[in-house]
């Protein structure tokens, strides 16, 4: 069985059976030409009603949300990299079967979740230019799950200042998300082994004291087509030198520009290996070159011998790491880098960093879900479930770990949920007749309203000028 949130399901039978149906068809050309023509179709891909849950609520009964008196399914924006593809998928699933709501996707992005804060709130960002003109009760979009708080913190900001009636409520999923610089295991452990060096933290790479080029391979070993240019990544910009060297002075690493100065085209060599390049440490981030800012200063303050790259393309970025020894920038939970067990590299703290400092540890980000602010009323049971929904960063991990193994999305969420019941079963809304929407009261069996929950048997819409 391989749910598909609850709604549709797909069969498809192994190669070895469907060989061996065709050679049992050989008593009879037309019954054999027409049952190959179902098998071949049963082989490819039947989709029949299925569910994940033994208590599913029935298809049958599904129901749509109704804002303003529009109806329409509960709407998904999917925030599209793994993590929030799989919890995402796990909260579609309690929304249909133990809630009961019908669901569509109606959006997605790839490579920011801020689209989906954009399209709760009904605004779109088109040139460059933020513009909220959606029509808010007919918006579709009502959920978004794993939204990273403060990446894009003038355009959050300008819509709830501009706009707080659409800004949509923002509820913690339980779990963090963590940007740093990581290593594999096995570099760790022959650091460890050989000479005591325990590479997970920054002092061990101080050129002073230690020489941890030993154990990672040259920059040189990097193809170049791999990398992408100094001058189409934040290490070209004009802006990177005087930002870097606020907290970290290197006049010889920028030029009159300010954009950072890279040899070959390609690289950012920090002080301590400048004059010896190949002493360099690798490094390599993606993007437009992520955490580029905090790498430099790290590299000049704590006297790190690296070298500093962007890859030219996700794939590029995903799979270098596995055939050079280096460091490389990582956001966690992610699945990317799960075959090198990699370790995160941990700097020092600072719970107080002046604005632009990024010498230290890398704080971690809220990770949330979003709620368009009409679901309180609309779909109030969905609303209280999303408020109470909470994961934990080992059970996501175990989840993507699932799915790295060949496993299907919608296997692996369903499977979370057999084996997690009792805890989500927690996250439901308890059936309390008294617990009260906004602009509802309590009112007793005889219909008049009431302070106090025990003299309560139900809720009734607050008279006008009361609430």
């Amino acid at each position: 069985a391989i749910p598909v949130f609850g709604l549709v399901q797909s069969i498809a039978l192994a190669p070895s059976d469907c060989l061996q149906l065709r050679l049992l068809l050989g008593f009879s050309m037309a019954l054999a030409a027409f049952l190959l023509v179902l098998f071949a179709v049963l082989c490819i891909d039947l989709r029949v009603q299925a569910a994940c849950l033994p208590d599913s609520i029935l298809e049958e009964k599904l129901q749509n949300i109704v804002v303003d008196g529009i109806s329409m399914p509960l709407g998904f924006w999917n925030i599209g990299w793994d993590s929030a593809n799989v919890v995402a998928a796990v909260v579609r699933l309690i929304c249909v079967e133990a809630l009961g709501f019908r669901i569509n996707i109606t959006g997605s992005s790839s490579d920011s979740s801020l689209p989906g804060l954009l399209a709760l709130a009904g605004c779109t960002t088109e040139l460059g230019d933020l513009r909220c003109t959606e029509n808010v009760a007919a918006n579709p979009h009502h959920v978004a799950v794993e939204f990273w708080q403060d990446y894009n913190p003038v355009k959050e900001a300008w819509v709830q200042t501009h706009h707080p009636e659409r800004f949509p409520h923002s509820f913690n999923l339980g779990y963090v998300g963590v940007e740093e610089v990581f290593l594999a295991t096995t570099e760790k452990q022959a650091a460890y082994s050989a000479r005591g060096l325990a590479l997970q933290f920054y002092t061990s790479y101080d050129t002073a004291w230690n020489k941890a080029r030993d154990f990672f391979d040259s920059y040189k070993g990097i193809p170049a087509s791999s990398l992408s240019k100094c001058t189409d990544t934040l290490a070209g910009a004009k802006t990177m030198g005087p930002l870097v060297q606020q907290f970290a002075p290197d006049p010889a690493g920028f030029d009159p520009s300010g954009a950072a100065n890279c040899p070959d085209g390609h690289c950012r060599f920090a002080p301590s290996c400048r004059s010896t390049p190949d002493q360099c440490i690798p490094v390599l981030t993606a993007g437009n070159g992520w955490l580029l800012l905090g790498l430099m200063q790290r590299a000049i303050a704590f006297n790190m011998p690296l070298a500093l790259a962007t890859a030219a393309s996700w794939d590029d970025y995903v799979s270098l790491p596995f055939a050079h020894r280096c460091l490389h920038y990582s956001f966690q939970p992610s699945m990317h880098f799960l075959e090198r067990q990699s370790v995160q590299v941990v700097f020092p703290e600072n719970d107080e960093p002046a604005e632009g400092d990024k010498r230290n540890k890398a704080p971690t980000t809220v990770l949330s879900t979003l709620v368009h602010q009409a679901l309180e009323m609309a779909a109030p049971r969905a609303y209280a479930f999303l408020q109470q929904a909470r994961f934990s960063s080992s059970g996501v991990m175990a989840m993507l770990t699932d799915l790295k193994g060949d496993g299907r999305l919608e296997d692996v969420a369903c499977q979370w949920l057999l084996n997690n019941t009792l805890k989500w079963r927690e996250w439901l809304p308890k059936d309390d007749p008294t617990r009260c929407l906004s602009g509802q009261g309590m009112v007793s069996s005889s219909g008049e309203f009431v302070r106090v929950r025990a003299e309560a048997s139900a809720c009734a819409p607050c008279v006008a000028g009361f609430f």
